[in-house]
């Protein structure tokens, strides 16, 4: 019931069905049925926002796992549980977990296994991580390999990831502009078209990008993940503000502010969401708050760069192309 209910983006039910389900199946000593449920629940939670309760459950699936079958089985475990820890800012265990998942995968795909589904998966998990970390280089040699075998939504993931890494860049590529729009007729999946519609609009003027935002804010697939939620009113609330309609974005952050309090940012940097209400309360005549926020990120990025970035790429993550280093300079100037 679990994962028919998740897929369908009931979610809540899903997790609380999972939740009864674990306590059931140990109650009976069904091993075998507790892996999945756990693994299908630590997805869910993740989807659902609550990133430290995705991240137990699925290490208690790994280690099930582990026991049972040994590594060889059920990876997408490490796939989701990486990328839960790179959503948390744990930058550099999520790196090493999915670049070792990566290297174990691409072999057999190679051979012509039945592997390459995952190892895309894990390679556009681990391209956004790069993207986080202010490395678009890095993520674009993620994304060069042949996916013409794989599903429309794996296709469409790393269109999107290639017209940020430009983005980042400074640059819009209009070749990818015009496949990622070709794209859209063809998803079926409310949640995987927002994903590709957000990223096409950051390369579409403000009323288009506005458009979208409130396109997409009430859809169910959306509401049922905060964190997505929360990115599209982010969105929402930059593209009015360019447009010069404070009243509008004053709209849009009534409904991502009290998101950013209990969930993580989906597919969108933290930082980006700071700058662009920090750009609110300022617009509103209220710089006090502007500056209180964005020295709360910045103090944040600091914290995370310490304890969840490899040293060799602090720097990158603090002062690389993306909205971190905008946020880190816009904090210092106050």
């Amino acid at each position: 019931m679990i994962s028919v209910l998740g897929f369908c983006d009931h979610l809540a039910p899903a997790i609380a069905e999972g939740r009864l389900a674990v306590v059931e199946l140990r109650q009976a000593g069904r091993v075998a049925g507790t892996l999945p449920t756990l693994a299908n629940m630590g997805l869910m939670l993740y989807w659902h926002g609550e990133l430290a309760a995705a991240k137990t459950v699925l290490l208690e699936a790994a280690e099930l796992r582990d026991h049972m079958h040994g590594r060889g089985s059920s990876l997408l475990i490490d796939v989701n549980l990486g990328t839960v820890q790179r959503d948390l800012g744990e930058y550099s265990a999520a790196q090493q977990r999915l670049h070792a998942l990566i290297e174990e995968l691409a072999l057999p795909a190679a051979e012509g296994g039945d592997t390459r589904t995952d190892l895309v998966i894990a390679q556009n998990h681990l391209a956004q991580l790069w993207l986080s970390l202010g490395q678009p280089g890095r993520a674009l040699a993620l994304l060069t390999a042949d996916d013409a075998d794989v599903a429309l939504r794996l296709r469409a993931r790393r269109v999107a990831l290639r017209m940020r890494a430009a983005r980042l860049s400074g640059s819009t590529d209009a070749a990818l502009l015009t496949q990622a729009q070709a794209m859209l007729p063809a998803h079926e999946s409310a949640f995987h078209r927002a994903l590709l519609e957000l990223e096409i609009a950051c390369a579409l003027p403000a009323v288009a990008a506005l458009q979208t935002s409130q396109c997409f804010l009430n859809v169910g697939d959306v509401l049922a993940r905060p964190g997505l939620h929360l990115h599209v009113a982010t969105r929402g609330v930059a593209a009015a503000l360019t447009l010069g309609d404070v009243a509008q974005a004053e709209t849009l952050a009534a409904v991502a502010t009290p998101l950013l309090e209990t969930a993580a940012p989906f597919d969108i940097e933290r930082a980006e969401v700071w700058l662009t209400l920090a750009a609110l309360h300022r617009a509103q005549g209220r710089p006090e708050t502007a500056t209180a926020l964005l020295q709360h990120g910045a103090q944040w990025l600091q914290d995370t760069a310490e304890q969840g970035v490899a040293a060799a790429d602090r720097q990158a993550f603090l002062h690389g192309p993306g909205p971190n280093a905008r946020l880190w300079v816009s904090a210092a100037a106050g």
